[in-house]
């Protein structure tokens, strides 16, 4: 998390914004787990379960909607459904 996502301060990997005083650990939190759903589904697609990264692409969009995740989210969704024409 580059910025506060209330006043939009520089946050300088601090866990409360310096400019508004709000609390971020739990969002930082989150921001990392979406970061290890989304490594867990590059990881799932290398080893070819792509069931798998589909589910772990998913998870990490649902907790954060970075462009990457949701493109790559996207791709593995038009995976499964050439799957499912087969």
């Amino acid at each position: 998390m580059e910025r506060c996502p209330v006043c939009r301060a520089r946050l300088k990997e601090r866990q409360e914004c310096r400019r508004c005083g709000t609390e971020l650990s739990l969002a930082i939190a989150m921001e990392k787990k979406a970061e290890i759903f989304f490594k867990q589904a590059v990881v799932c697609l290398q080893n070819s379960d792509i069931l798998a990264a589909k589910v772990a692409a998913q998870s990490a969009v649902l907790i954060h909607k970075k462009p990457l995740y949701l493109q790559f989210s996207d791709f593995v969704e038009a995976l499964t459904d050439d799957l499912d024409k087969f």
